[in-house]
């Protein structure tokens, strides 16, 4: 509410007053009541609250090292599913089949550990405006960045490991595809280019069931 009243409303009080009494002929006693009813009016228009604005929710921000690295998680399931939908050779099947299935889980997995890492960043936030940041390696500022720093390794290696795997089955696919293996056996440098894949499988195995490990360590009901 303004505090005095808009000269702008004392204006157009004056002059519809004065139309009435002047231009329509009224009595000045009408002119009176009009300059004060439209006085009233504005007044009590001034009163009414300003509308209020609706507050768009706080968005997330985009650039956090989570929300990268689940980005590059998502990137490289959606490859290798992109991967197993085409036309492979049947010995790197089943290697690309079960790559898509751990990747899948962890990338379900991944999204529950990002969530955390945004709670801990919210909570260091809090404690830094308290100035409870005396030491990256002090009290329970320095705890929540260990805590948060380990959640971001777990990430990074899911995310680099499924890298390797997809590079690792694009290459032994086109390896195999080229070679002259047909519907016999496997030729030796064939073998060892599909042993590269398993390795790799084997290292995911690793990665995604530590990181599925962590994610059980979470308290249940992480925001969505």
């Amino acid at each position: 509410m303004n505090r005095w009243l808009d000269p702008r409303i004392a204006l157009l009080a004056v002059f519809l007053g004065l139309l009435a009494t002047v231009g329509l002929g009224m009595s000045i006693g009408i002119g009176l009541l009009v300059v004060v009813g439209t006085l009233v009016v504005g007044v009590a228009v001034q009163a009414l609250p300003e509308p209020r604005r609706a507050e768009l929710p706080a968005a997330r921000s985009a650039g956090t090292d989570q929300m990268h690295l689940v980005a590059a998680i998502e990137q490289a399931v959606a490859r290798i599913d992109e991967l197993c939908a085409s036309d492979l050779v049947p010995a790197v099947r089943p290697q690309a089949d079960e790559a898509a299935g751990l990747a899948r889980s962890a990338q379900s997995t991944a999204r529950t550990v990002a969530r955390a890492v945004d709670q801990l960043d919210a909570a260091i936030a809090q404690l830094t405006e308290v100035g409870r940041h005396r030491g990256a390696d002090d009290g329970a500022t320095g705890r929540l960045r260990r805590r948060r720093d380990s959640l971001l390794e777990r990430l990074r290696s899911t995310a680099d490991q499924l890298l390797d795997v997809y590079g690792n089955l694009v290459e032994t696919n086109a390896t195999l595809a080229t070679s002259t293996l047909g519907t016999g056996d496997v030729a030796a440098g064939d073998a060892q280019a599909l042993e590269a894949v398993s390795t790799s499988l084997d290292d995911l195995r690793v990665i995604a069931s530590e990181l599925e490990a962590t994610g059980r360590q979470l308290p249940p009901g992480q925001p969505g």
